[in-house]
């Protein structure tokens, strides 16, 4: 807890000192990037061996599969698939423009912080196609057969059955399919790591987002971006700023600079505008400051969790990513 707390302060004060922090951009040429693992994971059969600098991707037909561990994996630009314990996923598609996944037993959420014209995700569970139309946040569950969508819309189809799911509605999946409402704002303990997941993931964004924006690195549009300071990829909008549903932000090149400038204080009052079709929303002046800014950071690392290790590959710096710890 500690190390963590120190490390949100260090990334904060590296941001107003201006310390260059290099965020090295990624074009996105297909989903399934196994981004991070925590405990035992295997890929077709085979125990996936966690190593610094090396990237391993689900290819089309591969099966993912977690036992006593959890899983994250990098799909179109800003879409997050996150693994809970005993769960697995067969990748029928990488495209972007088709991105497909079977979930075959567990439970899975994805996170989608953009969804553009030219990505998709679908979800598939037996004989169910499930959708994903906008930004937010999706579960899958084998047992029992569900889908929730915390936020967000979805359209369900099976043989003559469609059903369209919005906010805070489940759908249960078998037989007669049957929509009821739920409590979107609680969920049990893989929902609580993953939004661990995404508060990790969105303090490695202000430093990169200040590297991209202030250390001659060109950013045309919406991706991942490498974090060598914190061994991890984070997701960075093109413009304006992506609201996590978990409560993080995620901040483009520009709009850092707007929400760490000195001699400001921010009164967070949401986004003044948004964009149904990308999920982020421009962020009003008024909103704007270094001491609001920075405390989301800090509190974003005052989450007890042992540490675990990205998996990266290709082209990153290595090292242990700030793991998100399977505590309750």
């Amino acid at each position: 807890m500690h190390s963590l707390r120190f490390l949100g302060v260090c990334l904060s004060l590296a941001v107003l000192a201006g310390m260059p922090v290099w965020g090295q951009s990624i074009v996105s040429a297909h989903s399934g990037l196994i981004h991070y693992i925590e405990g035992q994971a295997s890929l077709d059969g085979k125990t996936i061996e966690q190593k610094s600098g090396v990237f391993t991707d689900v290819k089309e037909k591969g099966v993912l599969k977690t036992d006593d561990g959890r899983a994250e994996v990098l799909l179109t630009p800003g879409s997050f698939l996150r693994l809970a314990e005993n769960s697995s996923v067969r990748m029928i598609s990488t495209r972007l423009v088709d991105t497909r996944l079977e979930v075959l037993e567990g439970s899975v959420l994805v996170e989608v912080a953009e969804m553009s014209k030219d990505n998709a995700v679908t979800l598939v569970y037996k004989d169910a196609t499930l959708s994903l139309l906008k930004a937010g946040l999706y579960r899958v569950d084998t047992n029992p057969a569900m889908v929730r969508v915390y936020k967000g819309e979805l359209v369900a189809e099976s043989g003559s059955q469609r059903v369209t799911l919005k906010d805070a509605k489940e759908l249960t999946l078998g037989g007669v399919w049957a929509v009821n409402k739920f409590d979107s704002k609680t969920g049990d303990a893989f929902y609580r790591w993953a939004s661990r997941r995404a508060s990790y993931l969105s303090m490695a964004n202000v430093s990169s987002a200040r590297s991209a924006g202030g250390y001659g690195n060109s950013f045309t549009s919406s991706g991942w971006l490498w974090n060598p300071y914190m061994s991890m990829f984070t997701y960075m909008p093109y413009s304006g700023m992506y609201y996590s549903p978990f409560g993080y932000n995620f901040y483009s090149p520009t709009t850092v600079y707007r929400a760490f400038a000195p001699s400001r204080t921010l009164v967070h009052s949401g986004p003044s505008s948004s964009s149904s079709s990308l999920g982020y929303s421009p962020m009003s002046h008024s909103s704007m400051g270094t001491s609001g800014a920075i405390s989301s950071v800090a509190s974003s690392s005052s989450s007890s969790a042992s540490s675990g290790r990205a998996i990266s590959s290709g082209s990153g710096g290595g090292g242990g990513a700030i793991g998100g710890g399977r505590g309750r």
